[in-house]
């Protein structure tokens, strides 16, 4: 019974803080932060970084009621989606932190489901989920995942599953040591236009500070669109990138 109530008192105490990156795309920006909202564990923060100049963010454009766990922050130069989250980073107080883009999802349980995974082992930098990928959400995403795996990977074993593709991430879509992170830098910037490979790269440069935690459990969803940065990036900035990685 100790035991339990240890755990259980360890479990409510985790701090963690989730920055979404938004620039002009007030809806899904509502979608995402709603995601977040309805985690079905409570204790984070959120900072919203807004890089559309040209229009504010508030709560009453969000649709909110003052939340005393948010905070928005309304840049006065466009700093770029990079540049964006890690100036956040720097602003982090808790424990654990995520990084989260305005036009993707969190399932209801993400924080749950890796705060429950840290508390399995020692020495823990970050766990990363898999994920859906898709133009929209389907409701395969909000069931449970069946014959739940979850295992912890040393640095190079990690990057040798990780390169080859057998277990598969997006590298700023986690719960990661905010320590370990901004020892590291926070996301690195790989091109001039900032936008590409960087989550790629992220896992492996913090891999080499402790364990990897990852879950087969799909509690992401990448959203696929017209906008996306992926979609947009010029075959220079693509080559430029790969060169860095």
């Amino acid at each position: 019974m100790w035991l339990i109530s240890e755990l259980l008192i360890s479990f409510v105490n985790t701090e963690i803080t989730i920055c979404i990156t938004t620039y002009n795309r007030p809806e899904l920006l509502k979608e995402s932060l709603k995601s977040v909202l309805n985690q079905s564990y409570k204790n984070f923060r959120v900072i919203i970084g807004n890089d559309f100049i040209d229009q504010k963010i508030t709560f009453e454009s969000l649709e909110l009621e003052f939340d005393e766990r948010i905070k928005i922050i309304n840049h006065n130069e466009n700093l770029g989606e990079i540049a964006n989250g890690n100036f956040m980073l720097n602003l982090c107080e808790t424990e654990w932190f995520c990084y989260l883009s305005d036009d993707d999802l969190l399932h209801p349980s993400f924080l749950e489901e890796l705060i429950l995974i840290k508390e399995k082992e020692n020495g823990v930098t970050a766990i990363f989920p898999n994920f859906f990928i898709g133009k929209s959400v389907e409701k395969n995403f909000y069931l449970k995942t069946k014959n739940k795996y979850e295992c912890f990977f040393e640095s190079n074993v990690f990057i040798k599953e990780y390169l080859t593709n057998k277990i598969t991430l997006i590298g700023c879509y986690g719960l990661i040591n905010t320590q370990v992170l901004k020892k590291v830098g926070g996301l690195p910037i790989l091109s001039n236009d900032e936008n590409i490979y960087s989550d790629f790269v992220l896992p492996i440069m913090l891999c080499r500070h402790g364990k990897i935690g990852w879950t087969n459990q799909k509690l992401v969803f990448n959203r696929v669109h017209g906008q996306s940065r992926s979609i947009n990036t010029t075959f220079s900035n693509l080559i430029q990138s790969q060169d860095n990685v």
